[in-house]
């Protein structure tokens, strides 16, 4: 009975998407957290729907692990575009018990890419965040001066536009590219959420 009612849910935000450009127009029936304001609140539970979290996890934990991964960007006239199982027209894993989720959010100082995987049978998300900044040359250097001195992080690769650096045992990295007078820098990250 609960699968058939997240069922309904689905179908019925789906429609309310009007194509599923947008998720600050999505209403959820989840029920309201009042921590996290509502424009926000819509985006978590459109995320946790699209990749089919069963209302026997802990919805309350889920949501909020996913929020306080991506409050930081939901400011400064944001939005949101997405992509799921469900996007592509002639997908054959449309049904998959796999779901994704994949997303920017758009701000006027970055961009996120959020990819999120939910593997059902093991009760867990596998997300992986990419910031995107776009600076000048002397901002992407500060930056590149600031993330090679911290713990652990290791330097794999620097030519005279480029610079990778990697943090051992973390699965998390930045990559620089300097042309003047830009510069960009990308923070990339992966992490696992329990669902249960």
């Amino acid at each position: 009975m609960k699968k058939l009612l997240l069922i309904l849910f689905l179908v019925v935000n789906l429609f309310a998407l009007g194509g599923g450009d947008n998720f600050k127009n999505i209403n959820s029936s989840y029920s309201k957290d009042l921590s996290i304001p509502s424009d926000h609140l819509k985006l978590v539970n459109k995320i946790i729907a699209e990749l089919d979290i069963p209302l026997s996890a802990n919805i309350t934990k889920v949501r909020n692990e996913i929020y306080k991964h991506l409050k930081y960007v939901l400011r400064d006239n944001w939005y949101a575009k997405w992509r799921s199982n469900i996007t592509p027209s002639n997908s054959r894993f449309k049904n998959s018990k796999v779901r994704f989720v994949d997303m920017a959010i758009i701000n006027k100082n970055m961009i996120l890419n959020l990819f999120l995987i939910h593997y059902p049978e093991a009760n867990q998300i596998f997300v992986t965040r990419i910031e995107n900044y776009l600076t000048t040359y002397d901002g992407a250097l500060k930056q590149y001066n600031k993330y090679k001195n911290k713990p652990k992080q290791k330097e794999k690769q620097n030519t005279d536009t480029s610079a990778y650096l990697k943090k051992d045992g973390y699965m998390s990295s930045t990559l620089f590219l300097v042309k003047r007078p830009s510069g960009y820098y990308q923070y990339i990250d992966s992490f696992v959420i329990d669902t249960k």
